[in-house]
Order: structure tokens, then sequence, then C-alpha cells
């Protein structure tokens, strides 16, 4: 039984006593949320005040340390090495005595030696391994907390049984500012405990909060024996922070709510700060104790005063509710046919009621007019269903005529889709085409993709998802049409328990509206010629690296032999002829080993500093003689004059380099027409230097788009296709940027763009 089933004084009460309990709700909730954010702001705020000292008194604390042990590498009792030992330690004694979180002090020769420590512990032992002696002979060092090592085994643990220092090292110098020795003092980490305590000790709340230091890895320092750890989530909203403090609510690996306070180290004057985070938390729930009493008194107090509200709601709306009853039951009779228009009660007065019965008797009296206006339509109606039902016959007679055309087109467009399926079939070719009602996929694609035809539904994501994760930027890239609107390229499918194809890819963008543009694409599997290809790698990387066993007997054979003084001058430069062919046999398999590297992205460059103006002038006295047989001028511009040229540099490997510039250099000779001139320009830019070749020689239309694939060539007698490739890889490794235009009227112009942070001026 619902609601509408009682009566209206009834209903009256019921929506009484529910609205005093839902704004009791309301209240109490509004009235416990503002305690709990009021109680929460004032927790919080103490709690970073809390964070803040203590990382504070920390900074300032190791400062003084820090200073000490700086201002005492100038002590001549120090400085001094022939100052007897045992003065020494009285001086590191003294101080060790007047501030007892120095746990050890001690110094040490350069060479690691301890000349004089504190309580004369490890005086004689070598401590040159250690991190502190390293660093501190560069300059002033202090070093993370850390546990004890050679010094355990001679001092008391604490109670926790962790004997923990942070070490503060400095290196001492002479008279003549050479450096003879280390200062090192291991600083107790109970000292941060004392600090830590002595602020807890002015708290007056119910239960002190807990106060933790973290390193920089979120490593608990100081803390709960039990805690480890920061949580991850807390450690990265600290770091991210702008501010050094602020404040948060997290729960922790114990699943407690706490309110927290965190502070970042960020040092004291000359001290630099070791990174700690101080970090102190409440417990939520003690914390919002008080706001949920308020809370619950608010809510009773509702409840009861809702309750008195509702009673006299009630006895007043029965009261309102008679007349409203009385115009009810004459309705009711006039719906059964019992009562007619005349017979019923107008109720007196301008009031709502009276309003309502005036109503009745009206709404009566139109709908005796309108159900006889009712039945003249309906017959005029059923008049114009015969008409319409006459045309609708002559309508479906021409659809069936229509329908009949049209599946025999269809039955024509299905045998031309079976043909070209099984044309995909055979080629291994699978196509999509995104169309205004949606993406489809042919039978083949589905297979190329691991499916069965129609076992999904199309989408880019689907087809994305079957892309390897490395190759997946390629295809939203391709997919952008940001650099070409007919993109082509390779993706790797199936990596996982899919076995993987690699596919050659070939889009065509279909619109140019918006951002995401519809594309149709064809997808051909060339796993087997890729493996091929491999198969061909294997081979010529076996051959290489065999070829290196019989070039070292080449190599080393005319030494020893060019170590015997009865060879004559022929028989010498015979022998030095065999070794430099050989050393020249072995760069170029070095040469095809560094590109192989290069390849599989696991090359190293090893990089010098080289002149790049004898780099390029070496070049073109290389060849002068091909450039006097092509009949070709060359001509080198550089950005300065004077001796200013002399002093541009590049950083890489000068063999790789000069390589690089030789073989761009010899194709534009070659390529460069009768009478031409081969232009060979240095320009500084924004993002580096940018070196162009140019000659007045066009790219055939068959290479220009595999114009830096390897082995690409075209027309051109004993050309390997390997020379642009080649520079393209040298590139690659080195940070920079190639690039090419090419046309019949400006000729070709190849760019390389070597960052400026591998470019340098003397």
């Amino acid at each position: 039984m619902t609601l509408a089933n009682y009566s209206f004084s009834t209903r009256i009460g019921v929506a009484m006593v529910t609205l005093s309990l839902l704004l009791s709700v309301l209240v109490s909730s509004y009235f416990g949320w503002r305690g709990r954010e009021l109680i929460r702001q004032e927790t919080t705020a103490t709690l970073t005040e809390l964070a803040f000292q203590m990382c504070d008194k920390l900074d300032r604390g190791m400062f003084e340390r820090y200073r000490e042990i700086d201002l005492m590498t100038t002590w001549p009792v120090l400085a001094n090495l022939a100052i007897d030992p045992l003065q020494k330690r009285a001086v590191l004694q003294r101080l060790k005595d007047t501030y007892p979180m120095h746990a050890w002090i001690g110094l040490t020769d350069k060479d690691g030696n301890v000349i004089a420590g504190s309580d004369g512990l490890l005086e004689g032992k070598n401590v040159s391994a250690r991190p502190w002696f390293s660093a501190g002979l560069q300059g002033n060092y202090v070093g993370d907390v850390h546990g004890a090592l050679l010094l355990s085994k001679y001092m008391l643990a604490p109670p926790d049984g962790n004997l923990r220092f942070v070490d503060v090292a400095a290196p001492v110098r002479d008279a003549h500012g050479e450096v003879i020795g280390v200062l090192c003092s291991h600083l107790s980490w109970e000292w941060a405990r004392e600090v830590r305590d002595t602020l807890l000790r002015g708290e007056d709340t119910m239960q002190l909060p807990e106060l933790l230091v973290a390193n920089r890895d979120g490593e608990v320092l100081l803390g709960p024996a039990a805690l480890q750890t920061i949580p991850p989530e807390l450690m990265t909203q600290i770091r991210t922070s702008r501010a050094t403090s602020g404040a948060t609510t997290l729960v922790w690996p114990d699943g407690r709510e706490y309110l927290v306070g965190f502070s970042r180290d960020s040092g004291f004057r000359d001290y630099p700060g070791l990174g700690w985070t101080v970090i102190v938390r409440e417990h939520a729930v003690e914390a919002f104790l008080p706001a949920q009493q308020l809370q619950q008194e608010i809510f009773v107090y509702g409840i009861g005063l809702g309750l008195i509200l509702s009673l006299i709601g009630i006895g007043a709306a029965w009261r309102l509710g008679r007349p409203l009853r009385q115009i009810a039951a004459e309705a009711d009779l006039i719906r059964q046919g019992e009562m007619t228009l005349e017979e019923i009660t107008l109720v007196p007065g301008d009031d709502e009621v009276a309003t309502l019965s005036r109503s009745l008797i009206a709404l009566v009296n139109s709908i005796e007019h309108r159900n006889h206006d009712l039945a003249q339509a309906r017959d005029r109606l059923e008049e114009r269903v015969r008409e319409r039902t006459a045309a609708l016959e002559s309508v479906n007679r021409n659809l069936a005529m229509e329908i009949s055309r049209r599946r025999q087109g269809e039955e024509e467009l299905r045998q031309s889709e079976s043909h070209l399926k099984e044309a995909q079939q055979l080629a291994r070719l699978g196509s999509f085409d995104e169309r205004e009602d949606g993406l489809h996929w042919s039978d083949e694609l589905y297979r190329l993709l691991g499916y069965e035809p129609y076992e999904v539904l199309p989408s880019r994501e689907l087809l994305l998802e079957t892309v390897c994760e490395a190759d997946r930027p390629l295809v939203r890239r391709m997919f952008s049409g940001v650099d070409d609107p007919h993109p082509q390229g390779e993706w790797r499918l199936g990596c996982g328990e899919m076995s993987e194809k690699i596919v050659s890819v070939s889009l065509t963008r279909l619109d140019h509206r918006g951002e995401n543009p519809r594309w149709s694409g064809i997808l051909m599997d060339i796993s087997e010629r890729k493996r091929n290809e491999e198969l061909r790698e294997d081979v010529e990387r076996i051959i290489r690296h065999d070829l290196r066993t019989p070039l070292n007997a080449i190599l080393n054979f005319p030494l020893l032999m060019l170590a015997d003084e009865n060879l004559t001058d022929d028989q010498r430069q015979n022998l030095q002829f065999i070794r430099e062919s050989g050393e020249k046999m072995l760069a170029q398999i070095d040469l095809s080993l560094k590109l192989y590297k290069m390849e599989t992205g696991t090359y190293q460059v090893e990089g010098e500093a080289i002149e790049l103006l004898p780099l390029l002038q070496r070049l073109h006295e290389e060849f002068i003689s091909l450039l006097q047989q092509q009949q070709v001028r060359f001509d080198l511009r550089l950005p300065f004059e004077g001796e200013e040229k002399e002093g541009l540099r590049l950083w890489g490997e000068k063999l790789l380099v000069s390589l690089m510039f030789s073989n761009l250099l010899k194709n534009a000779i070659e390529a460069s027409p009768v009478g031409g001139v081969v232009t060979l320009s240095v320009e500084l830019r924004d993002k580096g230097v940018c070196v162009t070749i140019h000659n007045m020689g066009a790219v055939p239309d068959a290479l220009r788009r595999h114009f830096f694939d390897k082995y690409s060539t075209c027309g051109k007698r004993g050309g390997t296709g390997l020379g642009t490739y080649l520079a393209r890889q040298v590139v690659k490794v080195h940070g920079g940027e190639i690039g090419y235009l090419s046309s019949s009227y400006e000729g070709t112009t190849v760019w390389v763009e070597w960052p400026f942070k591998e470019i340098f001026l003397v």
C-alpha cells in the first residue's frame, strides 16, 4: 500500500514527520561537518607547525655542527702535521665532551689513516673506503643517516638497538692550501630523538601526535619501529608540493585515517640539507571525536522538536481537509453515475476549496459537451482511415517491386565482395574503411589481427590493442595525419599470447575535417619477408665476426716480420702495405658492426671534440680528383670570418662524423650536373648548428619516399644504397636531425642539425 491510499490529513502528518527528520539529519550533518572542518584546520595547522619546528631545529643543529667541522679544519693544531697526535686527540676530545651529539670525531691523513680520534677510537685504522673520506677530500660533505660499521663494537647501542650516525666531513689544508687530510664527525642520530621529545613535551593534547623523519626515498629514519617506509602517495604529494610545508589527510598502511602535517628539509645558510622530510600525524577518529558528539546531540534534539511539530500539523490538516473530503465523495458518486450535475453541493466562499467546488461543476458540464463532440469526430476519423488504407496498399505494391530490384543488385555486390575476399586471403592483405556509418574490416584483416571474421566489433581502439606497446605511438601519429595525408609504416602485431606478426601499413585520409579525420587503410603481412631479412643480417653478422680472426694474423704477422733487421726497403714497404690494407679491412668490419649496433639501438657514442673546419677541408682535399672528374666546383660557406671560424667544434665520434659528411658530399658531387656547384654551408640556429649540402641535381621520384632507407638506390652504377642510411643512423645516435628537400627547379639540399648541447665554440 502506497502513501496515496491514505487521507490528505494523514499524508500531511507523514510529510511533517519526514520533514522534521530530514531537517534534523541535515542540521546535525552540517554542524558535524563544520566541526570536523574546523578541527581539521586547527589540527593540521598545529601538525604542520610541529613539523616545521622539528625540521628547523634539525637544520639549525646540523648547520652548527657543519660550521664547527669547517672552522676546526683551520685550527693550527689540526692543520700542522708536525704537532703531536696526542694534542690533536685532546682537542677533538674536548669538542666531543662539550657537544655530546658528536659520537666520534676523527682526523685522517690524505691516505685515509686515522691520526687522532676522540676516545682514541680507530686510531691507526684506514678508512679510505668510507664514503665520507673520499667525499671529504673533494670538499665539505654531509652524509645521510646510516648504521654504524667500524664503531659498532666500541659504542653502546641505544634502547632500540640501532646505532646510527650522520657524517660531517671537511678537507684539512696546510698553509699552502694543499689537502693533507680529512676531519670527520659521526653525529649520533639519538640527537634527533631528543629534539623530537623536546618538541612533543610542550603539547597539551590528550594523546601526543606521532613525529616521523624520512629520507628522500621515503625510508623512516625516526619513528615507530613497525613503520619502515612512508606511503608512496604521501611522498609523491610532498615532492610535488610547491610549499616546503603543508598538510593532508591520508589512510596509512595500518588501515587508519590520519591527519598529516609535513615540512621538507631545505638547509640553513651554508648547510645544504639532506632532503629530509618531517611528518607529524594524528589519528583522525580521535581528532574528530568532539565534532561527532555535538552532531549526535543536535540530531536527538531535532527529532524531539520535529515530533511535536508533526502532531500540531496533523490536527490542523484534519480540520482543513473536511471540505475536501466532501468534494471527493461527490466526485466518486458522479464517476459511478449515482449523482447528476444538479445534485452537486456548491461550497460557498472565495478560498481554494470553494474554487475547487465550482471547477468540479464546470468540469462535469464540459465533459458532457465533449462526449458529444467526440462521437462526431470518431465518425469522421473512420472515413479517413478507409481512404488512407487504400493509398497504402498502392504504395506497398510499388515497394515490393523496388525491393526485388535491390535484392538483385545486392546479390551482384556479394559476388564481387566474395572475389575480393579471396584475393585478399591469397595475398595476406587486409583492409579497413572508416565510413559515415561506422568502421568496416575485411575478413582477412580480422584474421591478421587474430580474430575470426565478425567475432568482435571493429574499432580503432581494438586495432591499437593488437599492436605491440612500442609501436603504438607510431600508430597514433599516423592516424593523427600530422606528417602526411598518406602515411606508411610497419607495425608489429600480437605481442603476448598471440604469435608476433609484422605488417606493412598504408593509410589514406578520407576527409580533412577536425582533429580526428576518417581513414581507409591496407595491412599486408610481411612477417616472412622480415624473417628472411633477419636471417640475412644474422649471416652477415657471423661473417663479420669470423673475418676478424684471420685479420688478426694479417695485422700481427707483418709487425713480427718488420722486426727483422735483414729486410730490404721494398720488403718493408710491402709488409707495411699489407698491414695498412688489413687495418682498412678491419675498420670496414668495425664500421659494419657499429652500424648493426646503431640499428638495434645498443650503440654508445665515444665522443670527442671535433674541429669542424679542418674536417670539412680534409674532405674537400679527398674529393678533388672526383670534383675534377665530374667537372664540378666546390663552395664552402662558414658563419664566421678570420680566427673565429677556427674555433667551431662538434662533439661526436670522429670516424662516424667524418664518414657521414664524406658519404653526403660524395653523393652530392656524383649527382651534380656537369659544370654545377656543390655548396656546403654552416649556419648557427636556435637549436644548434646546421650543415647543408646543396647541388642542382634532383632525387629521382622513385627514390624520394625511401631516400634514407637501407639499400635504397636508383640508377647509380656500383651504388650500395648505404650512404644516406648510414648518415641517418650516425645523426640519430648523436642526438641530431637530418632531412632533405629536392625538386627539379631548385636541386637537392641535405641538411644536418647538431644540437647545441653537442656544440661549443672555443
